[in-house]
């Protein structure tokens, strides 16, 4: 997936690593110009915390939401 902003774009990547287990690898794509810009290191650092907070807060609900589906289909089973 791709969003798309004024200044960068981010680039999210789920991948397979098992039928029950996905990693995510999220990349930020800048302007070569954004490297010249001598707040560029704290931008990056606040962006990095504040994304990693974000998907930190997901991956909880996802994997409640994930127990919930598997022990529904156990429970049918029975």
């Amino acid at each position: 997936m791709f969003l798309t902003m004024r200044d960068r774009v981010l680039w999210y990547r789920l991948l397979p690593v098992s039928a029950e287990r996905c990693r995510l690898e999220t990349m930020t794509l800048v302007p070569r110009a954004s490297l010249d810009d001598p707040d560029f290191h704290e931008i990056v650092e606040a962006e990095t915390k504040m994304l990693s907070d974000f998907h930190t807060e997901d991956m909880v609900v996802n994997t409640a939401v994930q127990r919930g589906c598997i022990r529904a289909r156990w429970c049918a089973a029975d």
